[in-house]
């Protein structure tokens, strides 16, 4: 990641009009989140040293936001086959009591952290934009690069780590597709997150596969 973001430094600046652009699409997003039910298809996969998998939980939910605040039904949940309700009920509660999630580079109350830079287009006709933090390095404030409809003014995917590792994280990796149309543009349609970490010798490995739908 490093290296592709010394790359991105020295390519330019990003027009502030589509920065707008963007941070106006990220308004129209949540929004949205804020009047629809998300619907998700989760896969959580545990994994040894050499990548074979140990553990696979799966769980379907739904979720609101109330508030301002995540409100998370679970629908259905197996882990490796056998029913996986009530643990996967529990999980989702102490979740939406946290009430956490990966907030946007580009939302409008988040661009001041950043220093964005123009990368150049890819064979698609997508604009690619690094983005690093412009002040201290810290867990929630991620760096990595984004693909953008500069036309529509929309990110069309994003690849990212935090700018700094959580505690006991070894490797941290984030994407997020916006493939769904919707009224208000392009809405998340999948986030994959993959992470290495552990204490001592205690080392676990995994990831997380969601694909949301909206009602």
């Amino acid at each position: 990641m490093t290296a592709i973001l010394t790359t991105a430094l020295a390519a330019g600046d990003v027009d502030p009009a589509l920065l707008k652009a963007l941070g106006d699409h990220d308004d129209r997003m949540e929004k949205h989140l804020d009047t629809h039910t998300l619907r998700i298809d989760a896969v959580v996969r545990d994994l040894d040293g050499s990548g074979k998998v140990k553990s696979t939980t799966t769980s379907k939910l739904e979720q609101t936001r109330v508030g301002g605040k995540l409100k998370t039904k679970v629908l259905a949940a197996t882990k490796d086959g056998a029913d996986n309700l009530e643990d996967e009920k529990k999980r989702a509660a102490e979740a939406d009591e946290k009430n956490e999630r990966t907030e946007s580079p580009f939302a409008p109350r988040n661009q001041g952290k950043y220093r964005f830079r123009r990368i150049g287009p890819t064979d698609t006709g997508l604009l690619m934009i690094g983005f690093e933090p412009k002040g201290a390095r810290v867990p929630e404030v991620l760096e990595g690069i984004a693909y953008v409809d500069e036309k529509a003014g929309e990110v069309v995917k994003q690849v990212m780590t935090p700018s700094k590792l959580p505690m006991f994280a070894d490797e941290v990796k984030m994407e997020l597709e916006y493939e769904t149309q919707t009224e208000a543009g392009r809405a998340v349609s999948k986030f994959v997150l993959a992470g290495a970490g552990g204490v001592l010798f205690v080392k676990r490995k995994g990831d997380l596969t969601m694909r949301f739908t909206f009602e």
